[in-house]
């Protein structure tokens, strides 16, 4: 019944690496990268809207750095884990960042971060320009995320074969859920950087290290 009415979100579960796989990143080279390429972060003192949060460690890591956090997700036990291990300084919200309500939008904001999440962004450059009017004077849009557009996965490559992973998963939802088609496979860094382009911030690309398979988009709003 509820998939005739176009409800099947409850057919779709993600694996249970996928969380895993994304805080081992994190812990990598992730928060490094924020630290290194937005270093007001590391300073404290920022208010910052994290899209797709996933399990949290993100706005954890900037709490602790004593940023304030808004935390949102849409999957409910993605955001049941968030919520449970919030930091001090960590509000987690259950919303479509696609659509999120005013209660949560009326504050501007230094940062909205996305991490490993830009392929669940529909329209991207129509949404940069939402987002940028959520942003202070000086605001950033921060995205870390796979170059998906590399197909090669070289067996040396352990980052290269979860990228893969990925998308193979994404692409599945995607498919069973019947949203555009695709979206995954043309997320690359260059493109991020032009949709913000477009949207009226100065960007600069980033790779997180010399595998580059991932990369840090910084977009700083003009």
């Amino acid at each position: 019944v509820e998939a005739l009415r176009g409800e099947t979100s409850w057919i779709v579960r993600p694996p249970p690496f996928m969380l895993e796989a994304c805080d081992a990143v994190a812990r990598q080279s992730g928060i490094e990268s924020y630290w290194r390429f937005s270093p007001q972060l590391h300073a404290g003192g920022c208010r910052v809207l994290d899209l797709g949060c996933g399990s949290g460690i993100y706005s954890n890591a900037f709490a602790e750095r004593g940023n304030g956090c808004v935390a949102v997700d849409r999957t409910p036990w993605v955001f049941f884990r968030a919520f449970l291990g919030a930091r001090t300084g960590v509000q987690v919200e259950c919303c479509d960042m696609n659509a999120m309500p005013e209660t949560l939008t009326r504050g501007k904001f230094t940062h909205l971060i996305s991490n490993l999440a830009a392929h669940h962004f529909r329209n991207r450059t129509a949404m940069f320009i939402r987002q940028r009017e959520l942003l202070r004077p000086g605001g950033e849009i921060c995205v870390l995320n796979f170059d998906y557009s590399a197909r090669r996965v070289p067996r040396w490559n352990p980052v290269a074969r979860i990228r893969n992973q990925f998308a193979s998963q994404v692409r599945y939802n995607w498919g069973v859920l019947e949203y555009d088609h695709g979206g995954v496979d043309f997320v690359s860094p260059e493109e991020v950087a032009q949709e913000l382009e477009s949207a009226g911030f100065s960007t600069t690309v980033h790779p997180c290290g010399v595998l580059r398979e991932l990369f840090f988009v910084r977009g700083r709003k003009n």
